[in-house]
């Protein structure tokens, strides 16, 4: 049975070779310390309004009005786990979730 694709879609095949080729050229042309870098300054970490933040140091000062570097071990968990799903953890309703999230993340990283 043949299915028609819509414009813009792309097979599974496609993406898994896209994220193969791409993974390996990331792989073979910079350091597991400058990816890890940029992932840390430009990662997408949620929105104020219309205004995106990126990176671990915006969202420090945008939701703790600190600097990453003064941060508490319960902050930074809570940074992570924005990271992840920054739409889920931002919302105001959600503040309670994110609290108990982070401090699990802080327990299982303990053990």
């Amino acid at each position: 049975m043949q299915t028609m694709k819509l414009q813009g879609q792309r097979s599974a095949f496609e993406i898994i070779a896209f994220q193969t080729f791409g993974f390996a050229y990331l792989h073979n042309n910079y350091s597991y310390d400058d990816l890890t870098e940029q992932y840390l300054n430009r990662g997408y970490m949620g929105h104020q309004y219309a205004q995106p933040i990126y990176g671990y140091p915006a969202a420090a000062k945008f939701y703790f009005r600190k600097d990453v570097s003064s941060l508490s071990d319960q902050e930074i968990a809570s940074l992570i786990l924005i990271s992840r799903a920054p739409a889920l953890y931002t919302k105001p309703q959600n503040a309670q979730r994110l609290a108990e999230e982070s401090t699990q993340l802080l327990e299982a990283a303990k053990n």
